[in-house]
């Protein structure tokens, strides 16, 4: 599951949005992000069910059981604007990067 993730494509980020944004090629969790849904909001990257008694601070969510989970019953969908992102395999003590993105366009 995506952990971090780039925002670099300033020009089809304002054409689409009518949002200016700096390039960013190290989004992590909590930072503020531009998500798109009935308007173009800058919102912190985690989410926590209105029920739960401490911040669940949720980064991810499986597309197969996401309409089965509690804590995403309250949840409304958004869009995440993207470039690239980054997934880490473990091979004993080393972590390798592996690095996924589309040729000059947003996922």
């Amino acid at each position: 599951m995506c952990g971090r993730f780039t925002l670099r494509n300033k020009g089809q980020v304002q054409d689409l949005t009518g949002e200016v944004i700096e390039e960013n090629y190290n989004v992590a969790p909590s930072s503020s992000i531009l998500t798109i849904t009935d308007s173009h909001k800058w919102r912190k990257w985690s989410y926590s069910p209105s029920w739960a008694k401490e911040p669940m601070n949720l980064i991810n969510a499986r597309s197969e059981t996401v309409r089965e989970k509690p804590s995403f019953k309250e949840s409304k969908p958004c869009l995440v604007l993207a470039d690239e992102w980054y997934e880490w395999k473990r091979d004993g003590e080393t972590k390798q990067p592996y690095f996924f993105h589309l040729d000059h366009q947003m996922f």
